[in-house]
């Protein structure tokens, strides 16, 4: 183990911490993995310089580096250029998820399920099971199923 002198302490905290904190800032698009560029707005009015980070496809927002700041940006205010940029670098979107009716619709057609909609259902209210209908669609199904040989 090292043992600083006291103002080799003080000189960490006070000149080596602070510096090391501006050369990141500093040098923070070298940090992100795609280079620096200049984004301009659709209407061409205005433009600014960053790396891009990420893109999330739900919200619509991209991340970019920008002056050592992770800034959230929404795509529909970049122009076509910027758009094709960023769909060179990203995979296509994953499909979306089929949603609870068409489930449902799924899971009817089928043998099993058609035997679960016709079997009597029973829901737990805390102390014991009681027959219930399906209000919704269920979010999981525990099936029990008792055999004798």
């Amino acid at each position: 183990m090292l043992l600083l002198p006291c103002k080799s302490k003080v000189f960490f905290r006070r000149r080596l911490i602070p510096a090391l904190a501006l050369a990141l800032t500093v040098f923070s698009h070298v940090l992100a993995d795609e280079p620096v560029r200049t984004w301009t707005t659709a209407d061409g009015a205005s433009s600014f310089e960053g790396a891009f980070r990420s893109f999330n496809y739900d919200t619509q927002l991209m991340q970019i580096v920008a002056d050592g700041e992770v800034l959230d940006f929404p795509v529909n205010l970049l122009s076509e250029a910027d758009l094709n940029y960023i769909r060179s670098l990203l995979p296509p979107p994953r499909p979306r998820e089929k949603s609870p009716e068409a489930i449902l619709e799924e899971v009817e057609s089928s043998a099993l399920g058609a035997q679960i909609q016709k079997a009597k259902p029973y829901r737990f209210d805390g102390r014991r099971y009681r027959r219930t209908e399906f209000q919704k669609t269920p979010d999981f199904y525990i099936l029990y199923y008792a055999a004798s040989w």
